[in-house]
């Protein structure tokens, strides 16, 4: 008995969710409901690649891909929605410096500062300033309620107001050609003094005003024998010390706005590298990617070198910054993930007392700070916590990853609350490398707070 064939079903879409336009034998062609754009908002700053969205209320938040970033749109006029405004988790991405004042530690960071909970941790940071334009933020010196900011990738300093530690704001803005590449800076009185790798100077700024940074004078010529990659300094009395190519330079800056370049010191083992020094009585370490070196300056105008000790015959190579406590350095290595304990207890004779490496704890270790027997280390998108009370044994505490938003593999409301399942593919960005759930209350559309994330790991 011939059996009657069922009536044909159509698929308007594929397996994998593609449309589907092919037709069914004995089925007429779909009728697709034909769609109208009623209202729209484009903003390549605020919605550049929007991944997921969650409508409450009068209001529609949009995860951005590529903003990295949750923003709010106002859809009360479904013809005409409006972005209402845009939050950033705080990052730590690729972290250059560390300063601890109190309970909270701020972080100098690729766009930014973010502040750091050190007596509560928490699994991001708890607050975050940035200035459009202003990156790689890499010298850091705090005065009072101010911080003072150098931005290595551009031409700038910034001020931020840290009166309020859970509230900073950046509030002055220096752009000037003569802070190409800075790096080291120092605050005496009315100024700051900065080192410029880009231009090899050593430039003047007065901050009399703290919104309106003001550029003085820029002295100092390249080439090895003066400032060449200038990119660390101190102050000792009246006399600024940089750390330039090959060696050190002193400036003396009894009249701030009018420095006079002294006396130039080689190293004995000349390095072009870029180096950072730590100040330490009459004692001055200076690192480099390869070699760390001591200077007795006891006498400011003419630092003399005393001892050396071969870094990167230890392995440690890379971006290097440094700590002490007692008789030790801690010496940061970002490519190493580590960080070098130097025992100085006779400065001329360094000697190698250990090391402590974690890929994910300490991953692109650089920034570091010691409070008490708390040493705090920042990298590639993690703030981590060590415990030095036995010096040369360094053990882990605690992490803080950098927080994540944008680019979610799903969205939900709970409340004033979205939640956001974001999975984490930028390079140096924190968070392990994989994802999170991260939280926001969105109670207020115009002034939305990252409020906390849970990671995870694939």
């Amino acid at each position: 008995m011939r059996k009657t064939p069922l009536s044909p079903i159509f698929n308007p879409y594929g397996r994998r969710g593609v449309p589907n336009y092919g037709t069914a034998i004995g089925a007429p062609p779909p009728c697709l409901p034909t769609l109208t754009i009623f209202g729209s908002v484009h903003s390549s700053v605020d919605l550049d690649a929007p991944t997921n969205l969650v409508k409450i209320g009068d209001t529609v938040f949009v995860d951005g891909d590529n903003t990295r970033q949750l923003t709010s749109v106002d859809v009360s006029d479904p013809a005409n929605p409006t972005i209402i405004s845009g939050l950033k988790a705080p990052p730590l991405q690729l972290c250059k410096n560390i300063l601890v004042d109190g309970n909270y530690a701020y972080v100098a960071e690729s766009f930014g500062i973010a502040v750091v909970d050190l007596v509560s941790p928490t699994t991001a940071p708890v607050a975050y300033a940035s200035q459009t334009g202003a990156s790689f933020q890499q010298g850091m010196v705090q005065d009072g309620d101010y911080l003072y900011v150098t931005c290595q990738a551009t031409t700038r300093m910034m001020v931020v107001d840290v009166s309020d530690p859970l509230d900073p704001v950046v509030v002055g803005v220096l752009n000037n050609s003569n802070l190409n590449n800075a790096y080291g800076i120092v605050k005496s009185g009315n100024y700051c003094f900065i080192a410029s790798a880009g231009v090899d100077r050593f430039v003047v700024v007065d901050v009399t005003t703290p919104a309106s940074p003001t550029f003085v004078t820029a002295v100092g010529t390249g080439g090895l024998g003066s400032m060449e990659s200038a990119s660390g300094l101190v102050k000792i009395g009246n006399t600024c010390i940089v750390v330039a190519a090959g060696g050190v330079t002193c400036v003396d800056v009894t009249t701030p706005t009018s420095p006079v370049v002294g006396t130039h010191v080689n190293n004995s083992t000349a390095n072009t590298s870029l180096a950072h020094p730590y100040l330490d009585g009459n004692n001055l370490y200076v690192a480099t990617s390869t070699l760390l070196f001591v200077w007795d300056v006891s006498t400011p105008t003419a630092p003399t070198q005393i001892g050396t000790l071969n870094l990167s015959s230890l392995g440690d190579t890379g971006g290097k910054r440094i700590a002490k406590s007692g008789n030790y350095l801690y010496i940061t290595s970002d490519t190493q993930d580590r960080v070098r304990i130097v025992d100085v207890s006779t400065p001329s004779a360094p000697t190698s007392a250990g090391s402590f490496a974690d890929s994910t704890a300490i991953d692109g270790a650089l920034g570091i700070a010691i409070s008490g027997t708390d040493l705090y280390v920042a990298g590639s998108g993690v703030f981590s916590a060590l415990d030095i009370t036995s010096a040369t044994s360094p053990t882990l505490d605690w992490s803080t990853y950098g927080g994540l938003l944008g680019g979610s593999n799903g969205m939900t409301r709970i409340g004033d609350y979205v939640l956001s399942h974001v999975r984490d593919t930028r390079s140096g960005s924190g968070g392990l490398g994989n994802g999170g759930i991260t939280t926001t209350d969105v109670s207020d559309p115009s002034a939305m707070v990252f409020v906390n994330q849970l990671l995870h790991a694939d």
